[in-house]
């Protein structure tokens, strides 16, 4: 995930949380060699995945990542992101949960898991370590969850995989948070993800803090319930890991709606609209709204944005396409590179 600056924050829709970026557009020719896919995983064999409509063979994969270091444990619903070969060979798989930690409250169709608003209504997989809890309306307050799903950053999940690891979580638990820093205090050294405050040691960090900085954080939970950051890292960059023209495939959910300078939010990606964009299977560039669910390809652009360049409903990818399905639209201003920050 991205780097943002704050003032990328603000841009394009404060009332729905939305979020914008600058960067070049660009054409993008799919020069990089291999692929990388992020979405929740819809079904798994013994050799196979699939993520995103998209099936891997998973004989010589690496699996990395939150509690998973093997095909084995990864679970169906997970958010994951793929590294792929031409021939559709999982080389890297890596799995990252938005969220582990204290449950704080539970209702209808929504659990607060330390300050994030989790939405559990889309019937998330659910795995439960506790015996006699089958039923994700029955996670007690203060258990121990990892949650995964769609994320905004800024404290709202749709839930796509949950487990409940223990009835009551510790000190001793090991506990992690990613989100978009807000409400930063060095004097009193505190600041916000979601509705979560937490406590860090401003001369104990290696990177200078500042509101709008897309973090993950190790945690601590002290005995009176506060929660102090072990460690603060920065979301690693897709431009951190791979070259201009490498594909990227997103599938998730839009936060906001789309801005006049082509950009838009999808699972906490900031993205732009390439010059060219093909909407397929009836949609059109009006389909892209908060709230929606998506899948985009593209390539990244020489400073590591992902400039998309198809647009198609979920789990769609490996579908015929013909060509009355789809159309080729310009983007908003999508011939003006903006300026770089």
């Amino acid at each position: 995930m991205k780097t943002y600056k704050p003032y990328y924050l603000i841009t394009v829709m404060m009332a729905a949380l939305g979020l914008t970026a600058c960067g070049g557009s660009g054409s993008g020719d799919g020069s990089g060699s291999g692929n990388r896919t992020t979405g929740a995983v819809t079904s798994k064999s013994a050799n196979a995945l699939s993520v995103a409509g998209n099936t891997y063979n998973t004989d010589s994969s690496t699996v990395s990542g939150d509690e998973v270091g093997s095909i084995d444990q990864v679970e169906v619903g997970m958010i994951v992101s793929v590294e792929a070969d031409d021939s559709g060979n999982a080389q890297d798989i890596d799995y990252d949960a938005e969220v582990e930690g204290v449950v704080d409250s539970i209702g209808a169709g929504m659990m607060v898991v330390m300050g994030q608003n989790v939405d559990i209504s889309q019937n998330p997989n659910f795995n439960s370590n506790m015996m006699g809890v089958t039923d994700i309306n029955n996670i007690p307050v203060g258990a121990m969850v990892e949650v995964s799903g769609y994320s905004d950053g800024m404290g709202n999940i749709i839930a796509t995989y949950i487990e409940l690891e223990d009835h009551m979580a510790s000190s001793d638990d090991e506990m992690e948070l990613e989100g978009i820093v807000a409400s930063l205090d060095l004097d009193n050294g505190t600041f916000m993800i979601g509705n979560q405050v937490i406590y860090f040691d401003p001369n104990n960090i290696s990177l200078t803090m500042e509101n709008g900085l897309n973090v993950e954080v190790d945690i601590r939970m002290e005995a009176n319930g506060d929660l102090h950051a072990v460690e603060i890292e920065i979301e690693d960059d897709y431009g951190d890991e791979h070259g201009e023209g490498h594909e990227i495939e997103i599938e998730g959910i839009v936060s906001g709606d789309l801005g006049t300078d082509g950009t838009f939010v999808i699972n906490g990606e900031i993205v732009m609209l390439g010059d060219m964009v093909e909407y397929e299977y009836g949609l059109t560039q009006a389909d892209i709204v908060d709230g929606a669910h998506l899948e985009v390809e593209g390539y990244l652009n020489g400073d590591g944005m992902l400039i998309v360049h198809e647009v198609e409903p979920p789990g769609t990818s490996d579908d015929d396409e013909s060509d009355d399905s789809s159309t080729d639209t310009e983007s908003p201003d999508s011939t003006d590179t903006p300026d770089t920050v």
